[in-house]
This record gives structure tokens, C-alpha cells and sequence, in this order.
């Protein structure tokens, strides 16, 4: 089963949990591997294209994370699980300029 989902969206992370429940029968586990990395240099990146990373590193996997226990609660306990990529902790070297 394949349901698309921008997780910046709010009806869109609805439509997945409720498409989720109803099609598999109910949600016992919920994985949150959406990341976005960032498009720009640290230096020239923008407030915008902040916020873009955010939305989706941050604000999407709260997002699941609210929606997800609405549909785990009715059949006892659930698992979540947040997946970090390694850049965090060690982050991403950047192109040396000329």
C-alpha cells in the first residue's frame, strides 16, 4: 500500500493515517524517517529555505507523531519510532571554494 504524503500538510498526514487504519485494519507502529537536508550552503542559506528544512525535519514528524495515537490508542499500545539521520551528529562537509 502506497499513500503519498507531504508531511508539511496537515489534511495530507490525516488522509494517510485514516487511508492507513482503514486499508491495514489499524496502526500499530509508526516510523518517522521523513528529512529534508538543506538545499544551500549554511552561510547563504535563506530564512525560507529554513523554514523548508524545518517544516519537514521538524514539524512533519510532529505532525505524525500527533496523528499517529488517535488510531493506536483504540487498540492499545503502539510503538513510534523517530529516525535521525547521521548528518546530526556529525554532519555534512561542504565544497571547498576556489
Amino acid at each position: 500500500l502506497g499513500i503519498p504524503c507531504d508531511v508539511t500538510q496537515e489534511a495530507d498526514v490525516q488522509h494517510l493515517f485514516a487511508t492507513a487504519a482503514e486499508e491495514l485494519g489499524g496502526i500499530d507502529v509508526l516510523i518517522n524517517n521523513a528529512g529534508l537536508g538543506g538545499t544551500a550552503l549554511l552561510h547563504e542559506m535563506t530564512d525560507d529555505q529554513w523554514s523548508i528544512v524545518l517544516d519537514v525535519t521538524l514539524n512533519g514528524t510532529f505532525r505524525c507523531t500527533r496523528a499517529a495515537p488517535h488510531h493506536m490508542y483504540e487498540r492499545g499500545p503502539g510503538v513510534i519510532v523517530n529516525n535521525a539521520a547521521v548528518s546530526g551528529g556529525r554532519g555534512h562537509a561542504q565544497e571547498e571554494r576556489a
